[in-house]
């Protein structure tokens, strides 16, 4: 986790913002795809009883979505939780070394 000259963050403190972005991303889809496959069951089941239980065999498309179970939900949360903690903890440490650094810049000018 250095720096260059310029201040710029080098590539450390790019991936874990790049790992977090993506694990928040694959949650977000994973939520979105349990509720849509939530919604395509009600959805369903309303069009089952709108046709006075009469049976049809239709398709659903077979879109092959896997739906995660509560527990792989849980899985991911806590392993989300985890790199945001971390992300924090470097995001602090960050801020002590910037501060520590213009501390001396301002030590040195002021001589």
């Amino acid at each position: 986790m250095e720096r260059n000259r310029k201040g710029v963050v080098d590539d450390d403190d790019n991936a874990w913002a790049i790992a977090v972005t993506r694990k928040k991303a694959k949650l977000v889809h994973s939520q979105q795809e349990v509720n849509k496959n939530k919604n395509t069951e009600k959805q369903k089941d309303m069009k089952n009883n709108n046709s006075n239980n009469s049976s049809s065999d239709e398709d659903d498309g077979g879109e092959g979505i896997h739906e995660l179970s509560q527990t792989e939900i849980v899985n991911l949360q806590n392993e989300l939780i985890q790199i945001q903690s971390k992300m924090q903890s470097i995001k602090d440490h960050i801020k002590l070394r910037n501060s520590t650094s213009k501390q001396h810049q301002h030590y040195n000018t002021s001589k």
